[in-house]
């Protein structure tokens, strides 16, 4: 699935090509709170599963219904509509679909070959690679001061404010705090050139399929 700076970086792109985003602070939060559960004590992979809308029984990180979960997730993001700040249900909304398509284009592929050397291999790419997009966020003091700034939202029976406040305090105070770029390691099958490609195109297809099925419903 994508990690937390492959949405961030999503969430710049989407907001150069929407001219409907008000409040960037709540797209960053949105962009990153279906992962807030993840700080949770007690947390449970199943969790994420709700957070993340799936649909079925093959648990976190083994999906495979892609046409299935989009639906779904659709459906759900409609019922939060007038509930919650649209910007942060747009950022919500990506997070998922980003990670839907990670899912279908890298993880999966990945993990159904079954051999460990490559899955491991690909894990410790997705570190270095988060590594270094942290490194291509543009002004990322700004999107750090705007994740602290912002409300702390939350979905009903899904996560609380104390949850998406954790999340933000251990990224910007703890998680990324000292992270640099490895650069004598070289990522051969998650890479910065292809999460690059994957980030422009996946944008734009967030952005139609957002406009597609939601915004409608406005």
């Amino acid at each position: 699935m994508g990690y937390l700076m492959v949405h961030l970086r999503i969430a710049q792109e989407l907001i150069k090509g929407c001219d409907f985003i008000k409040d960037i602070g709540a797209l960053y939060m949105g962009s990153i709170a279906p992962d807030a559960i993840m700080f949770r004590e007690g947390c449970k992979r199943e969790d994420k599963s709700l957070t993340h809308f799936c649909i079925g029984d093959e648990g976190w990180g083994y999906y495979t219904n892609y046409e299935a979960w989009k639906n779904n997730l659709f459906h759900s993001i409609k019922r939060y509509k007038g509930y919650v700040d649209d910007d942060f249900l747009f950022g919500y909304c990506a997070h998922i679909l980003t990670d839907i398509e990670c899912a279908r284009q890298f993880w999966n592929p990945v993990r159904l070959t079954k051999d460990e050397s490559y899955i491991d291999t690909y894990i410790k790419d997705c570190g270095e690679v988060e590594s270094r997009l942290m490194e291509k966020i543009e002004n990322m003091e700004e999107v750090w001061s705007l994740l602290s700034d912002s409300h702390n939202y939350c979905l009903e029976n899904l996560f609380t404010i104390d949850d998406t406040k954790k999340l933000t305090d251990v990224m910007v105070n703890d998680m990324y705090v000292h992270r640099h770029p490895n650069l004598d390691y070289h990522p051969s099958i998650f890479t910065v050139d292809g999460v690059t490609k994957f980030v422009e195109e996946i944008s734009t297809q967030i952005i139609a399929d957002y406009n597609k099925n939601i915004v409608p419903s406005i």
